[in-house]
């Protein structure tokens, strides 16, 4: 008889259209080819689910679905800024709770006997009481948020935002800090983040499964990318802004050294609900074009001739960067675009972290096919060995082995 395992996900694991999404799936259909997992999640009501539906319960002995009761009223922001103040939570982990949820976490626990509980995202933490649990309690943090505001807060130009971001940076840290404390074991995507962490910690708490990639999928194509137009590409759910605050630094910092420097290439932003301001821009230059949501992102990278990652903010690691390694196109990428994966600058990716020296390597891409090349064969192999999801699930469950293994002397979970 598998063991049970309580998996709780604020956002509907489907469909496969942001990093995410594709972790959290990737992980949860993992999880369930050896445990008994009850999903429990939230969907937004104009939400199309039923093809994630059937996928889900495929694998997962029960499914879950709650009303997703986010709201930008100014009810509840009230409610969010008292939640906030009353339980000393950040900002976006008070905006995320869901009463629908809570209520389905103490239904299923005093229901059934879980062997582990498996919160994903930090917001998941606030329905559980984390002292006096029973059940071993796994986090996946997917990323170190008091990094990503601490980042967020580095580059922007308003005082009043810096300062704001500045404040949600503190006081992030400060819960993550609390909750990891509590917490049986903390998951996180890179040695980077474990290194961060367990200095703290100690490193037999946090764990490192890192993001992956479907190396079947996310192939190469069968011609190869020097005999493509002078396209640069990008990727990413346009919506989640340290991916449309990269293209639009790329459109206004990068290309226009790129048209000093060398003629033709065009500037290619692919991915789902771009901001007015990204529109604008795709809309003022011949050479910028900005897709939108598409049916296969692969397409346009493999049409291009340079993948770049011009990110400046965020946290954890970007699927992305490993898609293109998979799919063998030389990329440039930011240093924080790049973080928390494990490549050889120069020899599998190239880095650039200002304008001037992203547009000198994209022009030494662009002149240099036998490079391209090079650093395309070495990111195959990379992806391949290290980050395809197979290898990345089975480390998942032997791990999970040891996290929701009783310690020595101490009971099973009983029921509550």
């Amino acid at each position: 008889m598998k063991k049970a395992v309580l998996f709780v996900s604020q956002q509907f694991p489907y469909p496969l259209t942001d990093g995410g999404n594709i972790r959290t799936f990737k992980l949860l259909e993992g999880l369930a080819a050896q445990y008994d997992v009850c999903l429990i999640t939230s969907v937004r009501s104009d939400s199309d689910i039923q093809e994630g539906l059937q996928v889900l319960k495929g694998c997962c002995s029960e499914v879950v679905c709650v009303p997703d009761v986010k709201s930008k009223s100014p009810l509840s922001s009230i409610f969010t800024l008292g939640r906030a103040l009353l339980r000393n939570l950040p900002l976006a982990v008070a905006h995320n709770f869901n009463p629908h949820i809570q209520r389905e976490v103490n239904v299923r626990r005093a229901r059934k006997e879980f062997r582990a509980i498996h919160m994903n995202h930090l917001d998941t933490v606030q329905y559980f009481p984390l002292e006096g649990m029973a059940e071993k309690t796994v986090l996946d943090s997917h990323n170190l948020l008091h990094l990503f505001y601490a980042k967020a807060a580095s580059i922007e130009r308003s005082l009043w935002r810096r300062n704001l971001l500045r404040l949600e940076a503190w006081r992030m840290r400060r819960y993550e800090f609390r909750v990891f404390a509590a917490l049986d074991n903390v998951v996180v995507c890179s040695e980077l983040e474990k290194s961060h962490l367990g200095e703290i910690f100690g490193t037999d708490k946090v764990h490192v499964v890192p993001n992956g990639v479907d190396c079947a999928y996310f192939h190469p194509p069968q011609r190869g990318y020097e005999r493509n137009p002078a396209t640069v590409v990008f990727t990413g759910a346009m919506g989640y802004s340290p991916n449309s605050d990269a293209a639009v630094y790329f459109i206004r910092e990068v290309m226009p050294i790129l048209r000093k420097k060398t003629h033709g290439v065009c500037f290619v932003a692919v991915g789902r609900d771009p901001p007015a301001e990204l529109v604008a821009l795709g809309r003022q230059w011949t050479d910028v074009i900005v897709t939108g949501k598409v049916p296969d992102v692969r397409e346009y990278v493999w049409d291009a001739r340079i993948f770049v990652v011009p990110i400046r903010k965020g946290a954890g690691t970007r699927l992305k960067v490993l898609e293109a390694f998979a799919m063998g196109i030389p990329t440039v990428s930011t240093s924080v675009g790049a973080e928390g994966i494990e490549f050889t600058p120069e020899q599998d990716l190239l880095l650039a972290d200002d304008p001037a020296s992203m547009a000198d390597r994209i022009v030494e891409l662009l002149q240099n096919p036998a490079r391209c090349e090079a650093l395309g064969k070495r990111a195959i192999a990379l992806a391949r060995s290290r980050y395809d999801w197979k290898a990345v699930t089975a480390g998942l469950l032997e791990g999970y082995e040891r996290w929701a293994t009783p310690r020595r002397n101490e009971a099973p979970p009983v029921r509550r």
